[in-house]
């Protein structure tokens, strides 16, 4: 078995596009998809799969600064391992934090509703859930904590 698959499509699909045609009847050797993965930045190795983020786990390190856009990555890619580490209950105060986060035309006044929203938007029911969760073990109350959305309308 090679490490070719353990990767998903789309990454294949971008290593295709890289390689020359003579290169993908070879694509299925080792030492060939080694060599490719060996280039990858550290950011898309975390994100092949669950075996290639374990391996790096000890490597990464998040500035506390772009934790809130790596909590966002995270529900976008529906990565619910992510969620689980990066979204516990010790943090939950700082998702209830205001601060403006902007998606499409739409402002959110806290993390948790922006990540709320990005569950519903890409139908991520587990995370939703886990999200909710959070909220009721930590005794807050969601109607209290929940801001209103806003659309930005721009006006001619």
């Amino acid at each position: 078995m090679t490490l070719f698959s353990y990767l998903p499509y789309d990454c294949l699909y971008v290593i295709k596009q890289y390689l020359p045609s003579k290169f993908k009847v070879i694509l299925e050797k080792n030492n060939l998809v080694d060599y490719i993965y060996s280039f990858l930045p550290l950011k898309d190795k975390m994100l092949i799969n669950r075996k290639f983020y374990y391996q790096l786990q000890s490597h990464i390190i998040i500035p506390y600064e772009k934790e809130d856009k790596l909590m966002i990555e995270l529900v976008k890619k529906n990565s619910m391992i992510g969620v689980e580490k990066y979204v516990t209950r010790e943090k939950i105060e700082r998702l209830i934090k205001s601060k403006k986060y902007y998606f499409g035309n739409r402002v959110f006044f806290n993390l948790f509703s922006l990540l709320e929203h990005l569950s519903i938007h890409y139908k991520y029911n587990k995370i939703r859930e886990y999200l909710t969760n959070l909220i009721e073990n930590k005794k807050l109350i969601k109607n209290k904590h929940k801001n209103k959305i806003y659309k930005n309308k721009i006006w001619n």
